[in-house]
């Protein structure tokens, strides 16, 4: 009796089916994981928005201090408590700081536990990372215009005192949280761990890393508009973010994702808490 069997040429058509389904079928589950770190990003940034929130009915309508002066606990020499510490009764989870899909390496070379305002955190650093910056004073052609470097009108706090909600123009309409954590010139995480104050302000130049930002080109680079120096001074790389978009908590608690374009218009008016009347094109 003859046994039945594949043919040579079956078998390799059966393969060719399963390497085409392949192809096909896993970058759309490496989507589908990627679309499931941005939800749960997302989520984090609207705890940590209604946790602004809470903070501000405490303190009589007053949002968080970028650095409050308070001496450091556990050991922490940095007398400076950052906004992840002054909301953390409300949200009480310190997993919240850290997007799923901020997978960069943290280096915290020359620092000891004096620059941790809360030293348990030094030694549990590789386990709690902060992926959200907190806004504070930006550069902006508006601000520069009227000759300020960090432009007054914008972010939610300055270095010691935070922002009134009665001061919001819109508060629907106005950026509280960033996520934010570009490659710097070592390919390592700006942001830095919770515990510690530096890396907690989205500030200054901070723009840079949000993502779905192009680095400009050095014929293009308007020193006090782009931030020259935070591009050519160390090659630093905009967030991978989620399909090119961040997450961004508001000013009344809600958050949603954006794309580099929709957060740069009108000269970072959603950064701005009075809403410029004039028109500002970057």
């Amino acid at each position: 009796m003859r046994k039945s069997a594949f043919t040579l040429i079956e078998l390799l058509v059966v393969i060719a089916i399963i390497a085409i389904l392949a192809a096909i079928l896993f970058p759309v589950f490496a989507q589908a994981r990627e679309k499931a770190r941005q939800t749960a990003c997302l989520s984090n940034v609207k705890q940590l928005g209604l946790g602004l929130m809470m903070y501000a009915q405490d303190y009589d309508e007053v949002m968080p201090t970028a650095f409050a002066t308070v001496p450091g606990i556990n050991g922490g020499g940095a007398n400076a408590i950052p906004y992840d510490a002054q909301i953390a009764p409300y949200i009480k989870n310190d997993q919240l700081s850290g997007c799923p899909s901020d997978a960069l390496p943290r280096n915290i070379g020359t620092r000891t536990i004096g620059d941790f305002w809360d030293g348990k955190y030094f030694t549990n650093r590789p386990l709690v990372k902060r992926s959200y910056g907190y806004v504070g004073q930006i550069v902006t052609k508006e601000g520069t215009a009227a000759g300020a470097w960090d432009d007054p009108n914008t972010g939610m706090s300055a270095w010691g005192n935070g922002k009134s909600l009665a001061a919001f123009d819109s508060p629907a309409d106005t950026i509280s949280l960033c996520e934010g954590w570009g490659k710097n010139g070592a390919g390592e995480a700006e942001s830095f761990y919770i515990g510690s104050p530096w890396g907690s302000l989205f500030t200054g130049c901070d723009t840079w890393k949000i993502a779905g930002r192009n680095k400009p080109s050095a014929a293009a680079i308007d020193n006090a508009v782009e931030c020259a120096g935070d591009f050519t001074d160390a090659g630093k790389i905009p967030a991978v973010g989620h399909a090119k978009q961040s997450n961004f908590t508001f000013a009344d608690g809600h958050a949603k994702s954006m794309n580099y374009a929709a957060v740069r218009q009108n000269d970072w008016r959603m950064f701005k808490l009075v809403k410029p009347s004039a028109t500002f094109t970057p």
